[in-house]
């Protein structure tokens, strides 16, 4: 055995293997025998829970348990030991064929179908070290329609969202206890405001389906201006100034969103502080700094701006948010570990505090929040997976892939009209350099939203637009 092996390896979102709560990692398998690498001793005779991924008909995965597995090769290395197994028996709860499901996931990790455009798209993308999902311009397919969909039937699957009367009621009840605010990013998204009144823009931004829903009840009364996730999404300054000046007149609270700032735009985004406190200062009003960048906090602190307050924003308050999360093997015993990070350490919130941070930005995700004490907004009805400073959409339009990623400092704003489409059956959207999940907690279950208003969440952030202006 050498090091080679590893580039046969199967990757983890096509198959894992599982001993009791423990990962194995799959390096090759067959009708009757596996190969697998691990970092602990197995029992000859022992029972494996295999999981396969069902690419080809998007069912999700196709559960197996192999039974008495007999050990035939046994290669003990420094740190991790190879076994061949040939299982006796194969079960599986759905009756599915094991041996067919096999083989088809070989022809997949093999690259065997390339011709076909779906076999030639999980093996160049869904195989390889990166997570991107493809380009996909609105109105068109490039892949099979039932497995990837185009964002606008995306955003119409997802918002289809019918609740009962008396569910509703409770919602309604619930949204005279809780400002709303609503997410604004890009100059043209910017422009769109300008040209509309307050009340008109946000009614416009809210989904058809949704506007009976009884959590809209309130009016809108802050704006998120900006992005959370990137540099590049920012309004100009004459935008921002007029911004401002609207709002105010308008009553209304706003809040800058400011993404992490690359080392080339440190003196940029600096600029724009200062600019936002003066602004702040000439129009008689406070604003809100959503910041996710720890030099940014650091100098909002030492400035102490009279008219500029931080709060925590998403990309700092760190948690694994994925919809994919509960096909990992154990996930579930782990459930209520993915409900907390530092923010729940009261040290850390001290020293928070000392920086003069108190308000912390959540998102409603499947994993849920643990909220510490305070006064906190939540973000619905998306959340963000991952992002990246080098963005993958910018790499595939400027320079041929998405694996050719370097520093963006001038972008058309591909972002406003294509994106990346993730199959069917995960509520998963690629925008630019972030990938979106959707989460319809807290528009279908009131007690959930309740538990929230208990646990210190005052705020809720529409961000329906951040995804899909």
């Amino acid at each position: 055995m050498n090091a080679k092996i590893f580039e046969s390896a199967f990757p983890g979102t096509l198959v894992s293997v599982s001993f009791g709560n423990k990962d194995l990692k799959v390096i090759s398998m067959n009708g009757s025998e596996i190969l697998l690498l691990c970092d602990f001793p197995l029992e000859d005779g022992c029972d494996l829970d295999v999981n396969i991924n069902q690419w080809e008909e998007m069912q999700g995965y196709a559960h197996f348990r192999l039974e008495n597995c007999r050990i035939i090769e046994e290669v003990i290395e420094k740190y991790y030991t190879f076994y061949r197994l040939r299982q006796e028996k194969v079960y599986s709860e759905e009756n599915r064929d094991y041996q067919q499901i096999v083989s088809k996931i070989n022809n997949i990790a093999s690259g065997k179908f390339k011709r076909d455009p779906v076999y030639a798209y999980v093996h160049d993308k869904m195989t390889s070290q990166y997570d991107f999902d493809g380009i996909q311009k609105p109105g068109s397919l490039d892949f099979k329609a039932y497995m990837y969909k185009t964002p606008e039937q995306s955003f119409e699957k997802w918002f289809d969202i019918n609740i009962p009367d008396n569910l509703n009621r409770r919602f309604r009840e619930l949204s005279g206890k809780i400002d709303m605010a609503v997410s604004l990013s890009g100059k043209k998204e910017c422009q769109v405001f300008l040209e509309n009144g307050w009340n008109e823009f946000t009614q416009g931004k809210i989904p058809v389906p949704l506007r009976g829903h009884g959590i809209f009840l309130r009016k809108f009364n802050r704006l998120y201006l900006g992005s959370e996730f990137c540099h590049m999404l920012m309004p100009d300054m004459k935008q921002i100034d007029m911004v401002i000046r609207k709002v105010a007149d308008e009553g209304i609270s706003l809040t800058a969103a400011l993404s992490y700032i690359p080392g080339y735009c440190l003196e940029k985004a600096c600029l724009l502080i200062d600019f936002l406190q003066e602004s702040a200062r000439k129009n008689g009003m406070n604003i809100e700094l959503a910041v996710n960048d720890w030099g940014i906090i650091e100098y909002v602190s030492r400035k102490k701006f009279s008219n500029l307050s931080c709060s925590m924003g998403r990309l700092l308050n760190k948690r694994k948010k994925d919809p994919r999360i509960s096909e990992k093997i154990g996930s579930g015993i782990h459930k209520d570990s993915l409900r907390n990070n530092n923010l729940n350490i009261p040290r850390y919130g001290n020293f928070l505090k000392n920086k003069g941070i108190t308000r912390f930005e959540f998102e409603s995700h499947p994993s849920g929040n643990k909220i510490p004490d305070g006064k906190h907004s939540l973000h619905f009805p998306f959340y963000q997976c991952n992002t990246s400073q080098y963005c993958p959409l910018h790499a595939e339009m400027k320079n041929g892939s998405r694996k050719l990623q370097t520093p963006v400092k001038d972008c058309p704003g591909f972002c406003s009209y294509l994106y990346g489409s993730y199959p069917d059956c995960y509520p998963m959207i690629l925008k630019g350099n972030t990938v979106f999940a959707f989460d319809d907690t807290l528009l279908t279950d009131p007690a959930i939203l309740e538990q929230y208003l208990e646990s210190g969440i005052d705020r809720l952030v529409f961000n329906g637009t951040e995804v899909f202006p």
